[in-house]
């Protein structure tokens, strides 16, 4: 029993000596480190990593930017930092929103995001795993169609 207390002891004095010392970190939208996606806006890692899983950071979008419907593998739920955001769901149907609104969009729903021209968007979000954005296919094929 005494030989068991001790291994205890011994393997949390090693889990602690590998442990990082943890660290406040601040830095505003023009500091941070801005890595610019594929499908369009800019993305700045707080903590975690996009190509692995969960993670969370500010997301950019330069004035004027639109993105047609398209979907999220992963949920993504934020808050707007700066900028005005249009985001419209698959039946056209718009909300605007403004600094301080929060937002929740679950992976693989439909929608459009735009940031209006006067301003650039900036939005806080955490997103709930690896992600990837895919544009949606809006074309209609008629399969009864003959040639």
């Amino acid at each position: 029993m005494r030989f068991i207390g001790l291994l205890i002891v011994c393997l949390t004095a090693v889990s602690f000596a590998g442990t990082k010392k943890k660290e406040m970190t601040f830095w505003t939208p023009d500091e941070a480190n801005w890595q610019k996606e594929e499908t369009g806006p800019f993305f700045a890692t707080m903590w975690g990593n996009p190509k692995k899983g969960p993670h969370a950071g500010l997301v950019k979008f330069t004035r004027g930017t639109t993105m047609p419907l398209h979907t999220h593998t992963a949920d993504h739920v934020g808050v707007l930092v700066s900028g005005t955001v249009i985001i419209g769901d698959e039946t056209g149907t718009d909300r605007t929103l403004t600094p301080g609104t929060t937002l929740n969009v679950p992976g693989m729903v439909k929608h459009t995001t735009r940031c209006a021209p006067e301003a650039d968007c900036v939005i806080f979000a955490y997103v709930s795993g690896k992600d990837t954005t895919k544009p949606v296919d809006i074309a209609v094929k008629d399969k009864t169609a003959s040639n």
